[in-house]
């Protein structure tokens, strides 16, 4: 680098949101869960690059048994959690471009159908050194 050169640091903004929900009246199977993300893959307009859903069981029946998923997209990436035996889901969401929040929201309150749900929003500036 010379003396009168400016050197270039790329920035990452970053989208965050998490939902989760409690009460959640909707036990889905491994079928549902994965048309339910296919949906929000189209929605957000994301490209995947690798995924797995998988059911998760636990020692103890019904204490953390469930589904998960988590998506690696060439934008980011989303994970979600179910644990039916205490009626909860949760989902995080990270993209590294604008997307509808509301249009997620509605989505993940459709298919879950939670009594009380919590949503995080944020938006992180990354610097790439």
């Amino acid at each position: 680098m010379t003396k009168n050169s400016i050197e270039y640091i790329p920035i990452l903004p970053k989208y965050r949101m998490s939902i989760d929900g409690t009460g959640c009246e909707k036990n889905h199977s491994l079928e549902a869960i994965s048309d339910f993300i296919l949906t929000l893959i189209t929605t957000l307009k994301v490209r995947p690059r690798a995924s797995q859903v998988y059911e998760v069981t636990d020692l103890v029946p019904n204490a953390m048994s469930g589904i998960s998923a988590s998506i690696i997209f060439l934008e980011s990436s989303l994970v979600l959690h179910t644990y039916p035996g205490k009626k909860e889901a949760g989902l995080d969401l990270n993209v590294c471009k604008e997307f509808d929040f509301k249009v997620v929201e509605r989505a993940f309150k459709f298919f879950f159908q939670p009594r009380i749900i919590d949503v995080k929003i944020s938006y992180v500036v990354e610097v790439m050194q």
